[in-house]
């Protein structure tokens, strides 16, 4: 969602009379002086500026590319200064320089009018207030819009094509390095071997068949200060060297599940195919010691939006002691794992269970009050609250924008601020995503009430497989903290119901 879709509260006074000029240049622009910010100043300053006998309040210039916000801090500044009626007009060199992106505009204008600032772009002076000048403004957007979507699906044509020929369209993996090399007056993109990395990822696969794990293979190439793909601070971590062990580029294979297609690369590769198919062997053994354990919450364990898987690791390479845990990787971008001890988070579970423990005496309120959620449709209430939740978010959102604006905050602290919220988003949406239509059913009242009434009981003395089957009866996703404990709890109807009549939701 863009973070310019808010509600904006209307200004009572009027701005000052001056300009606000708006600049938007991609990397390639600054490639074609006709292009960049003198050529767009010069002519903003002719048609627009000069003409008005206004003052110019600020200049806003922004290099970037695509649609997205991310990095547009000018873009940003913007609102805030014409929130804080800086500037009356705002002049721009064409109306798609908010960036190609037809709802973007429409919600930027929007947005800067209820701060009472008028839009002119120099190469359109039509007033968008009238329907001529409406419509003219929006043509323009709306094929600036086509334009992208038209290269967008050429450059996927374009990828398609080169894989089909056995080409790569995408970034090389380690051991490997993008070339460009001419051939007339084309320029042709190819893949070849870096020989310094390309030596690493051939002992990797050596030192795999050697009977190292990915673990110990991490920590053998750190510990003789070889530099990991990341260039992290944690080095090498055992699931780079297995993705690594799992990519059939290596031994000359093109495969692409985004394309579906599968064949053979034009580049050389660094193993045989007999290395390969026999790392893979290896690697299915591995897994298959993973799958050979049943985890009761698998499937519906998340944090921030990843979900959580269930594995073992060896305490160490000399006891062959078990620890099981659920896994995730962090949100950072970084690869590193973040796993916790599943007999810790079953505990956690077990507590929440007996939370919702049913006695006899509560059965005629609970019965009662379930029936009246039945008639009021209770997922409808909790749709809306989640909607009302999301926009609240969404303005908090915007508040932290004009505080880093304005350096009441710091960068660092606003870009924390905006994965929490975000993170929150991502958790509000997808419990309304999962919120059943319909109103629950009256008639599984008593099957619930008489499991209620032993629930942590019966969790203690199930099979694996029995609790996994309850847990999906019961639970719909829990949300685990970055500390291993869980921050909350949405359960299947009509436990949800019965939870939040007995007030432990």
């Amino acid at each position: 969602m863009s973070t310019i879709a808010k509600t904006t509260v209307r200004r009572k006074s009027e701005p000052a009379r001056a300009w606000g000029i708006y600049y938007r240049v991609s990397s390639e622009d600054l490639q074609h002086p006709e292009f960049g910010v003198p050529a767009q100043r010069m002519e903003i300053m002719r048609a627009l500026v000069e003409p008005s006998g206004m003052v110019v309040h600020r200049e806003y210039t922004d290099i970037a590319s695509g649609t997205s916000e991310a990095g547009r801090d000018e873009y940003l500044q913007m609102f805030a200064d014409a929130e804080a009626g800086l500037f009356s007009h705002l002049a721009i060199h064409k109306w798609d320089r908010f960036g190609r992106n037809l709802l973007e505009a429409l919600q930027a204008e929007e947005r800067l009018s209820a701060f009472g600032v008028s839009i002119r772009a120099a190469n359109l002076q039509v007033d968008s207030t009238t329907y001529t000048g409406w419509m003219s403004r929006t043509l323009q957007q709306v094929l600036a819009q086509g334009y992208v979507m038209n290269l967008r699906e050429e450059s996927r044509k374009g990828k398609a094509a080169k894989l089909q020929a056995g080409g790569w369209s995408a970034s090389a993996p380690t051991g490997y390095c993008n070339v460009k090399a001419s051939v007339g007056s084309k320029t042709n993109a190819g893949i070849e071997i870096d020989p310094e990395r390309a030596e690493v990822v051939k002992r990797i696969f050596a030192l795999f068949a050697d009977g190292l794990n990915p673990g110990e293979i991490a920590q053998q190439l750190n510990s003789e200060g070889i530099r990991s793909p990341r260039r992290g601070a944690n080095g090498w971590m055992r699931l780079t060297v297995r993705n690594i062990l799992a990519n059939p580029f290596y031994a000359g294979r093109l495969v692409s599940p985004a394309f579906g297609i599968v064949g053979q690369g034009d580049w050389e590769p660094l193993i045989t195919e007999e290395q390969w198919q026999d790392a893979q062997e290896r690697l299915g053994q591995r897994r298959a010691r993973t799958s050979g354990r049943v985890f009761p919450l698998s499937g519906l364990l998340w944090q921030r939006g990843v979900r959580l898987t269930g594995a073992y690791y060896e305490a160490s390479s000399s006891v062959r002691t078990r620890i099981y845990v659920y896994y995730c990787v962090q949100h950072q971008g970084q690869d590193q794992l973040k796993h916790y001890r599943a007999e810790d988070i079953m505990r956690q579970v077990r507590a929440r269970l007996a939370q919702i423990r049913v006695v006899p005496e509560q059965v005629p309120a609970l019965r009662s009050e379930y029936e009246r959620i039945v008639k009021g449709d209770a997922n409808e209430k909790r749709r809306v609250e989640l909607g009302c939740r999301i926009s609240t978010l969404e303005i908090e959102a915007d508040g932290f924008i004009r505080m880093c604006s304005k350096g009441i905050i710091s960068e660092a602290e606003f870009s924390a601020k905006r994965r929490e919220i975000a993170a929150e988003i991502a958790q509000a949406r997808r419990q309304a995503s999962l919120l059943p239509h319909g109103k629950v059913p009256m008639e599984r009242f008593d099957a619930v009430v008489g499991m209620l009434a032993c629930l942590p009981e019966t969790w203690d003395q199930a099979t694996p497989e029995d609790q996994r089957a309850l847990a999906q009866a019961v639970f719909q996703n829990i949300e685990i903290g970055e500390d291993g404990q869980i921050v909350g709890v949405q359960y299947l109807s009509p436990f949800e119901e019965i939870a939040g009549i007995l007030g432990k939701r």
